[in-house]
């Protein structure tokens, strides 16, 4: 045994502590040691760790850096100091500790992902696959750096995706996410009987999972089978009944089936969750101006385009409705509005046109 560090038993004890999270207890006793070996890298990392997992994460960012001023080839502090600092928003001092990490460690799968999750908060998107590819060709059997790939790649719509989500599930047969996450990447490109077969995977896996129902009652929606549909998200609901957007769409599907009172509920019920919803606004608009009840109708258009200024159908939605009520010069100045967000909305330019010509203020 090496006098000059303390012995390898004591450290696995205290390594024990960590993985248990027993961060004071193992934090003690490595501050005990480091009175006799104050320059024991190792200690000094293991400190480190236990701030960290104690929520002192400035007192964790002095202990590795100490650490590495000992010993500045140390991959698992760069890697710990890369972490502590993502925690603190550090986000470009991070990605410089993962590298260092990386630099002494080159196989070092774990700090290839994390970078990958650095680069990709950073936006840094050929980074982070570069990132994520690496950990995978060094651990293929690492689940997460292809997880958090496929998901990214889902994202900016690349159908590599798919490979990566059906890899996963190859790894790992009951991943309810990576089996709802493959029925939405189906659904986008209308692989729509695959996508339910997917989503109702992620179901038998876990009969809990809200959002799965969801999705599933969205792929019966756009099939036309409304009754599924409801089924779906009143199943949802009735596992998370806190989900603004799941009521939205129970409500949805309620309207197309002719039930609007009942759709009316739904949207309200959303908007009581979250009185900030505004789809569940606009739909309310809808049905109103369907049921005559215009100036709800205008109320409702006015709260959804008050919470989100560019939510486009919202300024169509309101201007129709006053035009109804015979208030061209109004409707006409919303859609002017509604072009200041976006001068390419044809939909918007069209409308514009027609009121013109109906109140005969088009110049030929």
């Amino acid at each position: 045994m090496n006098l000059n560090e303390p012995s390898n038993e004591v450290i696995d004890k205290i390594i024990v502590q960590v993985s248990d999270g027993l961060f004071q207890e193992a934090l003690d006793q490595v501050n005990k040691l480091l009175k006799n070996y104050p320059n024991n890298s190792l200690l000094l990392n293991i400190a480190g760790a236990c701030n960290a997992g104690l929520g002192k994460l400035d007192n964790a960012v002095v202990l590795y850096k100490k650490a590495i001023d000992i010993k500045p080839n140390y991959a698992k502090a760069h890697f710990n100091l890369g972490g502590t600092l993502h925690d603190l928003d550090q986000l470009q001092e991070s990605v410089e500790s993962y590298q260092a990490s990386i630099i002494y460690e080159p196989d070092y799968a774990e700090a290839h992902n994390n970078l990958g999750n650095i680069y990709r908060e950073l936006s840094e998107f050929e980074n982070a696959v570069n990132s994520y590819e690496r950990a995978i060709t060094l651990s293929p059997e690492y689940i997460q750096p292809r997880y958090s790939l496929a998901i990214m790649l889902q994202h900016h719509g690349d159908l590599d995706s798919i490979k990566h989500f059906e890899q996963i599930i190859l790894l790992k047969p009951d991943f309810a996410e990576a089996h709802n996450n493959l029925g939405v990447v189906f659904r986008e490109i209308d692989r729509l009987e695959d996508s339910i077969d997917s989503y109702n995977k992620a179901i038998s896996i876990n009969p809990l999972y809200s959002e799965a129902h969801n999705n599933l009652g969205n792929v019966y929606k756009e099939l036309g089978d409304l009754e599924a549909a409801v089924q779906c998200y009143e199943k949802a609901i009735e596992i998370n009944p806190q989900y603004p957007l799941i009521h939205n769409n129970l409500g949805n599907a309620l309207k197309e089936l002719g039930d609007l009172k009942s759709a009316i509920q739904c949207y309200e019920k959303a908007i009581e969750i979250n009185p900030d919803f505004p789809d569940s606004y606009n739909n309310l608009g809808i049905i109103y101006v369907v049921q005559g009840h215009f100036g709800k109708a205008i109320k409702s258009f006015e709260k959804t385009i008050s919470i989100i200024n560019d939510y486009e159908d919202g300024y169509i939605n309101l201007a129709y409705t006053l035009k109804k009520i015979g208030k061209y010069d109004d409707a006409i100045e919303i859609l002017k509005r509604g072009l200041t967000i976006n001068a390419d909305n044809l939909e918007i330019h069209n409308s514009l046109s027609k009121l013109y010509t109906e109140n005969n203020q088009l110049k030929l």
